[in-house]
């Protein structure tokens, strides 16, 4: 896990008079990392960590006090990309698409649409490390903290599902998240309304969010060199507006032949039509948004020859044509 997401505990025990540097220590967490922005903890470590500060503080409820004291920079550039995303449906599907700067970890988190609004779900698979189940708490905390951020001290889910027992100052929960949560649950999730998920972000920025992007695609490909789609992506991102969008340029840059690079996409379950398909898609309803950026030159940011070409892919994503989408999305 980064260890920077860590501050948010450490600056919660100090400032409630717990000697932090000790109990870091103590759960063989080194806490010189925590002023490296791309430094990262094991994560059966931060499992002591929310062990121990629950024993020290003899409080179940402690981790509620964590909201006060979160800032983006706790999760890297994605903390800042969720600030800037145009809606909260945009952050969570940010943060969706780069947990693993937060996490790498066999968890998986989605967002479902249904009738009733948007679910949000952490699926931890049998067999995985055992939460902890403060840190269910902290997860769910600085997720509603982060909302509250971007949209409103009164956001609050519909419903909230934990896994974790009912603890004794209930009362605490649920005045924090503003519903009755429901403990004891199968799954970790949260419902939200569509109507507040799908509104434009007075923080929205877009221009930002993409530059967040940006520099988390570049950390996490230098984070795992093995992981070729997180390479091949950078690389895109980046070489796009001159052109060069084809398996032998990007294959070169990455000092790999091209069937060495379609075999490692194929390990990895894509293919370099699909990254490349998906990386543009994604800067394009990003690019969509900005009205003083052209249609023709999203079409030479996104590596295309003219603008009937990636008018076609935009509607084949959108089902509109580019025009359409940016009256409408």
């Amino acid at each position: 896990m980064l260890a920077s997401s860590t501050l948010v505990l450490w600056n919660a025990l100090e400032a409630h008079d717990y000697d932090a540097r000790d109990i870091f220590i103590r759960a063989g967490l080194d806490p010189a990392k925590l002023k490296d922005q791309d430094a990262r903890y094991k994560a059966g470590s931060i499992t002591r960590l929310h062990e121990l500060v629950i024993e020290v503080t003899a409080n179940p409820c402690f981790m509620l006090k964590l909201a006060n004291f979160w800032h983006p920079s706790h999760l890297h550039a994605l903390g800042y990309g969720w600030l800037a995303s145009g809606s909260l449906k945009d952050a969570f599907n940010r943060l969706i698409r780069y947990y693993d700067i937060a996490a790498i970890s066999a968890e998986n988190v989605r967002i479902d649409k249904d009738k009733n609004g948007y679910l949000f779900t952490v699926e931890i698979p049998e067999g995985m490390y055992p939460m902890h189940e403060a840190e269910e708490d902290s997860l769910m905390v600085l997720l509603i903290a982060m909302c509250r951020m971007s949209a409103g001290a009164s956001f609050c889910p519909l419903k909230l599902r934990m896994r974790r027992p009912k603890p004794t100052c209930v009362e605490e929960f649920n005045n924090y998240f503003g519903v009755p949560v429901e403990f004891s649950t199968k799954d970790l999730s949260l419902l939200l309304s569509t109507s507040v998920m799908e509104a434009e972000l007075p923080t929205a920025n877009t221009s930002m969010a993409r530059a967040c992007d940006h520099i988390i695609d570049e950390y996490l490909a230098r984070l795992d060199r093995t992981h070729v789609v997180n390479q091949v992506r950078s690389h895109l991102v980046e070489s796009m507006p001159a052109g060069k969008v084809n398996e032998h340029d990007v294959a070169n840059a990455l000092h790999m032949s091209v069937r060495s690079l379609q075999r490692r996409l194929k390990q990895e379950g894509s293919s370099f039509k699909q990254v490349l398909d998906d990386t543009r898609r994604e800067l394009a309803l990003s690019y969509i948004k900005e009205k003083h950026t052209s249609i023709n030159e999203i079409t030479y940011l996104l590596g295309y020859s003219d603008p009937a070409n990636f008018s076609r892919a935009f509607k084949r994503w959108t089902g509109m044509s580019p025009t359409a989408g940016r009256s409408n999305l």
